[in-house]
């Protein structure tokens, strides 16, 4: 099948990712080092998915002076890692966003002993951004 046809499909062609997805596959990469290749990947990732997010002027006080300067506008973001394969991807994602900008407490306890987790957390995810 031809991914790149389809709406919902991202293919990431970055020469640093196909660089770290390669030294991901072999045999010879440790525990401790895919760990750490996942989170780089999902990093060069967020940052790709990331480049559209709206970006609004507003003012800050620098050592010198007063100036306006963009940061990111909107909502908050969730980032939501599908089953046990998207955890290793999540401290990638966190490390480019600052903590204001992140939803807290989104996830329950309770919502991560459910059997069907993806269905669950999606329906509450909806709840919990008035989707």
């Amino acid at each position: 099948m031809n991914f790149k046809d389809e709406k919902n499909i991202t293919i990431f062609e970055h020469p640093l990712i196909k660089h770290k997805i390669s030294l991901l596959r072999d045999k010879n990469t440790g525990t401790n080092e895919f760990r750490k290749l996942v989170e780089e990947i999902a990093m060069l990732e967020g940052f790709e998915a990331m480049c559209d997010l709206e970006v609004q002027d507003v003012e800050i006080e620098t050592p010198i002076e007063k100036c306006m300067t963009p940061m990111i506008a909107g909502r908050k973001l969730a980032v939501v890692p599908i089953l046990r394969a998207g955890l290793g991807m999540v401290s990638g994602i966190l490390a480019l966003l600052d903590g204001d900008m992140l939803l807290s407490n989104v996830v329950s306890k309770k919502l991560l002993n459910h059997m069907n987790i993806t269905v669950s957390f999606q329906s509450q995810l909806r709840k919990d951004l008035s989707l």
